[in-house]
This record gives C-alpha cells, sequence and structure tokens, in this order.
C-alpha cells in the first residue's frame, strides 16, 4: 500500500531505503512498515527515485508495470492491480468530496492545482 500509495500522490523521491520493516516490540506485534517520512507531492517532476516494474518516469506506471513489479515482489499481479484500483478509486472519490466541501480549497489556486494532480493520477491508475 505504501509505494501504491507513493505512486499515486506522485512522490517521485520516494526510495527504497524510506521502505524500511520495523521489528516487532512484542510475540504479539508483527513486522510493520515504518512511517514513510520527507516525501512531498512532486507534479513537476520527471522521473520517479523508485522503479515500477521498470517503469521510472513520473507518469502513472501503467497494467505491465504493476505485473513486473508484482512478480518481482513474489505477489500477485491480479491482486496488486487490484490494490491499485482500489486506492485510486478511494483517492479520486475523497477528491471529488473534498472539493464539493472544502471553500479553501476552491478558494487556494496551488490547492486546485495538486488536487487537479492527483485526479488525473488517480483516473488513470484505476485503468491498470
Amino acid at each position: 500500500d505504501a509505494i501504491i500509495t507513493g505512486v499515486l500522490f506522485g512522490m517521485a523521491d520516494m526510495a527504497p531505503h524510506q521502505l524500511l520493516l520495523r521489528r516487532p516490540r512484542s510475540a504479539e506485534e508483527g513486522v510493520t512498515l515504518a512511517p514513510l517520512h520527507d516525501l512531498r507531492c512532486q507534479p513537476g517532476a520527471q522521473r520517479m527515485a523508485l522503479s515500477i516494474g521498470r517503469h521510472q518516469l513520473a507518469t502513472p506506471p501503467g497494467s505491465l508495470a504493476w505485473e513486473r513489479f508484482a512478480l518481482d515482489c513474489q505477489l500477485s499481479p491480479n491482486q496488486v492491480r487490484k490494490r491499485v484500483r482500489q486506492l485510486a478509486q478511494a483517492l479520486e472519490q475523497q477528491l471529488q468530496r473534498q472539493q464539493d466541501e472544502d471553500d479553501l480549497l476552491l478558494q487556494r489556486q496551488e490547492l486546485q492545482a495538486v488536487a487537479a494532480f492527483l485526479l488525473v493520477r488517480a483516473r488513470a491508475l484505476q485503468q491498470v
């Protein structure tokens, strides 16, 4: 989910070293992903630091890239693509809800630009 979210949000500087696993603190707790830090949405980026199935351009990866990514991670390509679509759809719904309800978003041009960027990415990733 962290990698998919990074791609959805256009976090071009997200790199593999930021995706660290934490050891469990107790027997009941499982291994968890360390919190993502120092990442930001970068609409003007040309390339991503983290490739998805050899796709490193900042444009949203297509179905083949996600399939390669899944196979590289020893995951089911169908399940990965399904999860990409689910998160992309959830982001689109949240953005639309936010645009309908948030007066600040309507007043701030830079927020509108980021929301439009995220909406385009969410719609593109729903097609994988």
